[in-house]
């Protein structure tokens, strides 16, 4: 097997064993559930219907295992092109994986298995197995790389993850304020769930947004390949925390 089939095959293997590992847990983690809808308040059915269609594939849900299904058909796609002589679509089922990783998936689903394996114990295992292959597949792709000086790289008024700074407190409880929130984190902190943070102390709150930003830098510091989404990620913690009153 060519070291590119080789490659391919191994990055199949984990996408279906991430698959595997998101769909066992999903009965025990409740909301958010790991779809980008209900993490960042964005649909994205228009956009995965198209991607999609270019392959023969109807998502069934915007779910991640799901989404892990596709991505590991395509890698598949790619090894079995390679080995057929076929670089063409080699290279574009190689090109729809990554830009799939890095537009729709790992931004949100990395905090999703990191703090669903924190907020739940007895799946912590399967979640943060679940967390570090996509952050290995994260680094074999580079899709975002801390580099220095962000000038170009985003829109005006944006960074990696979106409009800056986020909204508050009408996304409070949703990634973009610079963490994932848990119903079982929320009831931790005194609130019914994870809408209505408002009954929750604002010092609690605070050490909740503050210690997620430090969490974010040791993340960026362990994979330089998507250190830009948590180094961002870490900025809105910190905003947030500032904002609470």
């Amino acid at each position: 097997m060519s070291r590119a089939a080789d490659s391919a095959r191994r990055e199949f293997e984990a996408w279906s064993e991430l698959g595997r590992l998101v769909e066992g847990v999903a009965g025990s983690v409740t909301r958010p559930g790991p779809t980008e809808r209900e993490v960042t308040g964005f649909d994205p059915t228009t956009d995965l219907g198209r991607r999609g269609r270019r392959w023969g594939f109807d998502f069934p849900s915007t779910s991640l295992p799901d989404l892990a299904r596709f991505a590991a058909g395509l890698a598949r796609a790619e090894a079995e092109a390679w080995l057929a002589d076929d670089p063409i679509v080699a290279t574009q089922a190689y090109e729809n994986r990554r830009f799939l990783f890095g537009d729709r998936i790992v931004a949100w689903a990395v905090p999703w298995a990191d703090i669903a394996g924190r907020c739940h114990p007895e799946v912590r295992d399967p979640c943060h197995r679940a967390r570090d292959l996509m952050l290995e597949i994260g680094e074999g792709f580079r899709i975002a790389p801390a580099v220095s000086g962000g000038e170009g790289l985003t829109a005006p008024g944006e960074d990696s993850i979106g409009p800056f700074p986020p909204r508050i407190p009408q996304e409070l409880s949703e990634l973009g304020s610079g963490t994932v929130i848990f119903d079982a984190t929320a009831v931790s902190l005194g609130a019914e769930d994870r809408d209505r943070l408002e009954v929750v102390r604002a010092d609690d709150l605070r050490a909740l947004f503050e210690n997620a930003a430090a969490r974010w830098r040791s993340l960026a510091a362990a994979h330089p390949g998507s250190a830009r989404l948590w180094l961002d990620l870490a900025d809105r913690a910190v905003f947030t925390a500032s904002a609470i009153q």
